[in-house]
């Protein structure tokens, strides 16, 4: 589809469009909270910087990722309950905080959110303050039991000396158990100068802590949530509404469209008949024109004009279907009549007798006898527009055999100067069964009128018009806007093809109003009279009898 086919499909479905935006903007309103009940949600989050400070002694046997798991498990939450003095589950404040290491920094960030910015700083704060406190309490601890350790060690080595040195003492001189005393003895010596060395380098290292300080403090800051914010006030709820409103709809009217099959367009039109649209009629009031013959009460109108668009393609209608068959006269010239005019549709309610009706009075008016027949058995209606009975007609022809009255007794006289119509007339029960190729209802047809218009029934629906198309000069089908489905036409040009009929092309009709031409006779009137002129519509006011649109 080009954009103009998008723009005509949106402009077909405009109401489906408003009801959704009517929809969403509804809904808009209804779901908008009171402003005095819609709190202000403000969430802060506070962090607190630990930093793993190289240039401090440090015993520390840990690294930062234990640190930061020791720090929601286990003492350290319990200490931040007990030093907050929250009757909160330890558990549930190390889940409100999140302490995450980085190795490559050597950093300890420990960040808590809430909505009261105070209680997040408290919280990051306490929770840092106890890891520093517990790490250095830790160390302290096993700085001690070093010590004390060594200490112990050493004493030990320096009960064993001593009880070395009586044992040489005692022992004769230069015997085995002398040089035995002494190895042992010089061996302690080592393990004890080592273990002094170890004890005395403990002892004078001046140890302040962890090695773990505070980088920065933590501070409440705003938190700014990322995505798109659902608007709180009315009438930013009510133009979001609305425009999403408008895409849906929009959306929604081109599938609709889209899975749609009626026939709207002349491009629609000639491409499921694969005929050529010869005429576009527009929409009529259906009350104001309700059987009425557009072309004689309102003459100078664009409905009027494209009736006698379809008989000038009519009139040309020889030429064109002799080329199509390679057909000429014996001079080499083409047929250059129609006489019979067959008017059909795909289905019922598709214009198929306003348009018989219009196409008589547009050839009366160039001076033709017109003759209209009613072949409609199922549904006739012409006599209604031509103000007669209606019957007798068109069955009482057909169904006395040889006794049937002449066919020119049978036509009446209309209220269209020009026009004769054989109406259909009385009911009967079997009308499949009236028309055949032997019957002679158009040959003497022929003998009455210069132009005879059938109205048959639709092809789809029953064989009454595939029985008379042999007959017919040419054969136009009428097609409905926004009624007719392609399905139906392209079963309507495949049996028009099987049929051989002399199809001049389709009737387009009910196009909506914006069809090409029509603003132009909006904006001039006739004025009737012995020479019939062309006014405005400013003109034309003082004008007795001023006729219709054009």
């Amino acid at each position: 589809m080009d954009p103009l086919e998008y723009l005509q499909a949106l402009r077909r479905r405009w109401p489906i469009i408003l009801v959704v935006v009517a929809v969403a903007g509804l809904l808009a309103w209804l779901t908008t909270p009171p402003a005095e009940s819609v709190p202000e949600e403000r969430f802060f989050t506070a962090t607190h910087t630990l930093y793993d400070d190289p240039t401090e002694t440090s015993q520390r046997d840990i690294g930062l990722d234990t640190i930061a798991l020791l720090a929601t498990t286990g003492e350290i939450p319990q200490r931040v309950a007990d030093e907050l003095g929250a009757d909160v589950n330890p558990a549930v404040l190390a889940s409100e905080v999140e302490v995450t290491p980085d190795q490559g920094l050597g950093t300890l960030t420990v960040s808590a959110q809430d909505d009261d910015g105070e209680q997040a700083a408290e919280l990051a704060n306490t929770f840092a303050e106890e890891i520093l406190s517990f790490v250095d309490e830790r160390d302290q601890v096993r700085r001690e039991e070093q010590l004390e350790r060594l200490t112990t060690e050493r004493q030990d080595l320096e009960e064993e000396i001593r009880a070395l040195d009586d044992d040489i003492a005692d022992a004769d001189e230069g015997s085995s158990a002398e040089e035995l005393a002494r190895a042992d003895r010089d061996a302690l010596l080592n393990r004890y100068r080592i273990t002094s060395e170890q004890l005395d380098e403990v002892e004078r290292a001046q140890v302040t802590g962890s090695g773990i300080v505070t980088l920065e403090a933590a501070v409440p800051v705003p938190e700014t949530t990322g995505g798109i914010q659902v608007p709180r006030d009315l009438g930013t709820r009510l133009s979001v509404g609305i425009l999403l409103g408008l895409l849906l709809g929009a959306g929604l009217a081109m599938f609709i469209d889209r899975i749609d099959t009626k026939i709207r367009a002349r491009r629609d039109a000639e491409r499921a008949f694969r005929l050529p649209v010869v005429t576009e009629v527009p929409k009529l009031a259906s009350q104001a024109t309700h059987h009425q013959i557009i072309t004689s009460t309102q003459p100078a109108s664009y409905a009027a004009e494209s009736y006698r668009i379809l008989r000038l393609s009519l009139q040309m209608a020889p030429k064109w279907l002799a080329r199509q068959r390679g057909e000429t006269t014996g001079n080499g010239e083409a047929p250059t009549e129609v006489q019979v005019v067959l008017v059909t549709s795909a289905g019922a309610g598709e214009g198929k007798t306003t348009t018989v009706a219009n196409v008589a009075a547009s050839f009366a008016e160039i001076g033709k006898r017109v003759l209209v027949i009613d072949a409609d058995f199922r549904n006739a209606q012409q006599h209604r527009y031509f103000g007669v009975p209606r019957s007798p007609g068109v069955t009482e022809f057909l169904t006395r055999g040889v006794r049937r009255p002449a066919l020119a007794s049978l036509t009446q006289e209309t209220n269209v100067p020009g026009v004769e119509i054989l109406t259909n007339g009385t009911f009967v029960d079997n009308p499949g069964e009236l028309i055949g190729p032997d019957q002679d209802l158009i040959a003497q047809a022929r003998q009455l009128a210069d132009i005879v218009v059938v109205d048959a029934g639709p092809v789809l629906a029953v064989n009454d018009p595939s029985a008379l198309m042999p007959q017919a000069d040419a054969v136009v089908v009428v097609a409905r806007s926004g009624a007719t489905t392609e399905e139906s036409a392209t079963r309507t040009a495949e049996l028009l093809a099987r049929t051989e009929a002399p199809v001049v092309g389709v009737a387009l009709t009910a196009v909506p109003r914006s069809a090409s031409g029509q603003p132009y006779y909006a904006q001039l009137r006739s004025v009737p009279g012995p020479a019939r002129r062309w006014r405005s519509p400013a003109t034309a006011q003082g004008a007795p009898g001023g006729g219709g649109e054009r």
